[in-house]
């Protein structure tokens, strides 16, 4: 008590007379109005202790008072929060002393940066083997643990349950899955791979890519909501968003462009290339499409290869299908083993089977039929003729009963001019407003009317095969001209079968006359001696 009264006696004389104080010295610095000199005493000057409630609150003074100094004893939460140390009064708020020259390096790290660091000793981290997490709001933000699991994860709730190794997670939610086994994994956006338990090796970029994937392996998803439904599915990639969107036990299936292979399920080994490309298959299996809307509307079929825009656009259920050029085969659905070649080769029923189409806007009208080029050919060329096996081992039933002259003296030789806009718009009316065809050719041709041909052959019974009646009221009659060489050879071999046989009688004729032309020569001879005689 009694040296509180020296002091306040010594500092209220200092007041008065504005000169210096020394304590522990007789001489203080004529710049200081107080210097505390320990010289030869062990001491210092002990701050009031006390503790804040915040940076903003003036606590424990009534208001804030500018240049206060004191030392801080507690830790408070909070944006404002305080920790222990030495803080000053700036008159609005406390601030805390922190160390700032050079020389000295605070065991905390400033917000601001720290300078002279050394690799060796300073770091942010955990010295021992237990994970680094980041906060916000009290929640976990950023986790990464030990190099023996080698696991990182930045993003709320991100790799929460991680039990596996190897995994990298970036993105709130991303491999999140409860109890998460799984290993080699790599996960990057919101939500992506969120469900993962046990599966392996998967990469997903994108928020919610491979969202539900639990158990499969080996995936790859690169877009928002790729592969967003797989569950089990292993060895699939989708690049584009929402593509192979459904998938959820699918294997080996390949999907880039947006919603590619977008309602595929169970289906296995499909390969998609091109915004919806393979857009509605559910099931099917084997197909390959490349190109936008590529075998877009198939479900369940299987086998079918599409290369084209729009190629197999329609196709449902037709099955080992192939079409290569844009809008191929666009209008088959349900037909089976057709083959389109060339932009708009196409069928002209959607259920024809084994029909092909080579060529531009090539149209094929039946079923088990080949047709090359469009109406607008004028020729179709090779080096050899086509050709037909004919080999007797593979024949039976061979019978010698085609008609000859009987069935081609019926028939009607023609020259014609053909309406080839007429014959497109009897193939495909839309296919011939995609592509229209040229008037009707002035160009004169040599042939038959099919019609003729065909009643020709009703006529006697005969069932030719160089007619080729229309399935159906789309369809259109066709001739195979090389088939009439048959006929006609036999015609051939009748008429010689009736030369012949004029011959054998012109011979017999011949031999009559001149029989009877050597008994007449004989006869007048006789005569003519019979009057010799009767002149003498």
């Amino acid at each position: 008590m009694k040296r509180h009264a020296l002091l306040f006696s010594a500092l209220f004389a200092v007041n008065l007379a504005y000169s210096q104080v020394g304590i522990g010295t007789n001489t203080p610095n004529p710049d200081a109005l107080l210097e505390l000199n320990a010289s030869g005493v062990k001491g210092g000057l002990l701050l009031p202790r006390v503790a804040l409630t915040s940076t903003i609150a003036a606590a424990p003074l009534a208001e804030h008072v500018e240049g206060m100094t004191l030392y801080n004893t507690v830790n408070t939460p909070g944006t404002n929060g305080v920790s222990p140390g030495y803080y000053y009064n700036n008159g609005t708020k406390w601030v805390k002393l922190e160390a700032t020259t050079p020389s000295v390096i605070s065991t905390s790290w400033s917000i601001q940066g720290n300078a002279n660091t050394h690799a060796d000793h300073h770091f942010i981290g955990t010295t021992d083997k237990q994970p680094l997490i980041f906060k916000a709001d009290k929640g976990k933000v950023g986790f990464l643990t030990y190099e023996e699991d080698g696991n990182l994860f930045f993003g709320a709730s991100a790799g929460r349950d991680a039990r596996g190794s190897n995994n990298i997670g970036i993105g709130q939610l991303s491999l999140a899955g409860t109890y998460m086994t799984g290993s080699w994994n790599t996960a990057n956006g919101v939500g992506a791979l969120s469900s993962n338990r046990s599966g392996d090796y998967n990469t997903a970029f994108g928020g919610r890519a491979l969202i539900a994937n639990s158990t499969g392996n080996h995936n790859t998803a690169n877009g928002f909501k790729s592969l967003h439904s797989n569950k089990e599915g292993s060895n699939n990639t989708a690049n584009g968003y929402q593509a192979m969107y459904t998938n959820t036990n699918g294997n080996n299936n390949t999907a880039t462009g947006a919603s590619a292979l977008y309602a595929n399920t169970i289906g296995n080994n499909n390969t998609a290339t091109g915004a919806n490309a393979l857009h509605d298959n559910i099931t099917g299996a084997n197909n390959t499409a490349m190109g936008f809307e590529a075998l877009k509307s198939n479900t369940d079929a299987s086998n079918n290869t599409a290369i084209g825009y729009q190629s197999l656009y329609a196709n449902t259920t037709g099955e080992r299908n192939t079409a290569v050029g844009v809008l191929a085969l666009k209008s088959n659905t349900t037909g089976s083993g057709n083959t389109a070649i060339g932009e708009f080769a196409d069928v002209s029923a959607n259920n024809l089977s084994n029909a092909t189409a080579i060529g531009n806007g090539a149209i094929v009208n039946a079923s088990n039929k080949v047709r090359i080029g469009n109406t607008d050919v004028t020729s179709i060329e090779g080096q050899v003729p086509f050709t037909t096996p004919s080999d007797a081992r593979f024949k039976s039933n061979v019978q010698q009963n085609v008609p000859g002259l009987a069935f081609i003296t019926q028939l009607n030789p023609v020259t014609y001019y053909f309406d080839n806009q007429k014959m497109g718009k009897q193939l495909n009316e839309s296919a011939a407003k995609n592509k229209p065809h040229p008037t009707a050719t002035k160009q004169i041709k040599t042939g038959f009317l099919a019609q003729e041909v065909e009643k020709a052959a009703h006529a006697i019974h005969y069932d030719f095969d160089g007619v080729i009646a229309p399935e159906n009221e789309e369809g259109y009659y066709t001739l195979s001209y090389s088939q009439f060489v048959v006929p006609l050879v036999q015609t051939v071999k009748e008429q010689q079968q009736i030369i012949h046989a004029q011959n054998l009688k012109t011979e017999t004729l011949e031999s009559t006359i001149q029989k009877q032309q050597a008994l007449i020569e004989s006869m007048q001879s006789k005569m003519e001696e019979l009057e010799a005689k009767m002149n003498f």
